[in-house]
C-alpha cells in the first residue's frame, strides 16, 4: 500500500509505471497544528522572503532575478546548499546587495520567526511534493505567491488564498507580489481564505 503527500505524485508514479492501476495507494495531506505556529507581525510591508534549500529544485536564483523587478523592496534568503555562491554572486552582480539579505541555514523555529515577519513568501520551486512551508504559511497569515508546479494546485486556488505563476520568470512572480502588497482587501481576503483552507483540509486531525 503506497502513501503519498498529494494527488499529482500518485498519479506521477503511475504514469511512470511504478503503481499499476491495480494497487492500493492513499494520498495523505500533510497536517499542521496550528497553535504551534508563531503571531505575524510584520515589520516592513515590502518585505518578502524565500525559505528553502539553495539547489537546482528550489530555483533560488529565480527569486533573486524577481527582486530585480522589485525596487523599493527588501528580502530574506533562508536556506543553504550548492547554489549558495551563485546566489551571492548573483545578488553582488544585479546590484542587490543592500536589499537582498543571505541569513545562512537555520533550524525550523528560527525560520518561521523569519516567516512570521514577511509581508509575502515566495515559493520559486521546479517541481515540490506538498511542500509544508506553503501550508505553514497559509496558517500564519503570511500571503503565498508561487509556481504552479507539481501538487501546489491542490493548496493554492490562484487568486483566492494564494498566487500561482504559470511562467518561470522574474517579472511575472514580481508582479503579483506587486499586487499583493498594493491591495490590503485583496490580501485580507487571501489570508482568510488560506487558513480557512488550512483548517478545513490540512489539519492535525484530517491527516
Amino acid at each position: 500500500h503506497s502513501i503519498f503527500v498529494s494527488k499529482y505524485d500518485a498519479a506521477l508514479a503511475e504514469n511512470y509505471q511504478l503503481l499499476s492501476v491495480h494497487d492500493k495507494r492513499s494520498v495523505i495531506y500533510p497536517g499542521l497544528s496550528l497553535n504551534n505556529l508563531p503571531h505575524v507581525f510584520p515589520h516592513a510591508p515590502l518585505h518578502i522572503g524565500f525559505i528553502g534549500r539553495l539547489e537546482y529544485q528550489k530555483d533560488p536564483l529565480l527569486f533573486v532575478e524577481m527582486m530585480a523587478f522589485l525596487p523599493g523592496y527588501s528580502a530574506t534568503i533562508v536556506g543553504d546548499g550548492a547554489l549558495a555562491p551563485m546566489v551571492k554572486q548573483e545578488i553582488i552582480k544585479r546590484g542587490l546587495s543592500g536589499r537582498v539579505h543571505m541569513a545562512g541555514e537555520l533550524v525550523h523555529g528560527e525560520a518561521l520567526k523569519i516567516l512570521a515577519k514577511l509581508s509575502v513568501v515566495v515559493l520559486t520551486s521546479r517541481w515540490e511534493g506538498l511542500p509544508v512551508l506553503v501550508l505553514e504559511s497559509m496558517g500564519m497569515g503570511v500571503p503565498v505567491v508561487s509556481m504552479n508546479v507539481s501538487g501546489l494546485e491542490e493548496i493554492i486556488h490562484n487568486e483566492v488564498n494564494g498566487m500561482l505563476v504559470e511562467k518561470r520568470r522574474g517579472e511575472d512572480l514580481a508582479e503579483k507580489v506587486k499586487i499583493l502588497t498594493n491591495n490590503e482587501d485583496l490580501k485580507v481576503s487571501l489570508i482568510k481564505k488560506a487558513q480557512e483552507t488550512i483548517q478545513e483540509k490540512f489539519s492535525m486531525e484530517n491527516m
